[in-house]
């Protein structure tokens, strides 16, 4: 079985760092990597046609965006001299973070995930919970997480 490794990505180092681990962890075991960046945003608005055109505009220069800001630098992190080239792919969605990496995790049949822990405080992570405990109660695949 070929492994594939998915990273959770958001521009932190943090997730920097959990892609490092990944991408040193593909190349001992002959992996492949997706690289996946979560927009946030809800589909739940009540919208006018105007506002949803305006809506789409939006969304598609924040993926634009997201892949020139967060993606681009993730894939030029790859690059090691003197190493060969890691296969990868990349995804930008939209939506709620937790739900949309399980959802490619389980679509990609993953066999293991990568996300960077970013220290929201225990406070903030028993009020609104966190990305790591949605995932780790959520997921198929095992997932580390990398402070």
């Amino acid at each position: 079985m070929t492994e594939l490794y998915v990273v959770g990505l958001d521009g932190s180092e943090a997730a920097g760092r959990a892609l490092d681990l990944a991408a040193r962890q593909a190349r001992a075991m002959d992996a492949s990597l997706v690289l996946v960046h979560v927009i946030e945003w809800s589909r739940y608005a009540i919208m006018t046609p105007e506002d949803l055109a305006i809506r789409h505009q939006m969304r598609e220069a924040e993926i634009a965006q997201a892949h020139k800001t967060i993606i681009m630098p993730a894939i030029k992190r790859l690059e090691k001299p003197g190493l060969p080239p890691l296969a990868h792919e990349d995804i930008i969605h939209h939506g709620a973070v937790a739900p949309v990496l399980c959802e490619v995790i389980t679509q990609k049949a993953a066999t293991q995930a990568f996300i960077g822990r970013t220290g929201h405080s225990k406070l903030a992570a028993l009020m609104f919970g966190s990305t790591a405990n949605a995932l780790a109660q959520a997921c198929p695949t095992p997932i580390t997480l990398v402070p």
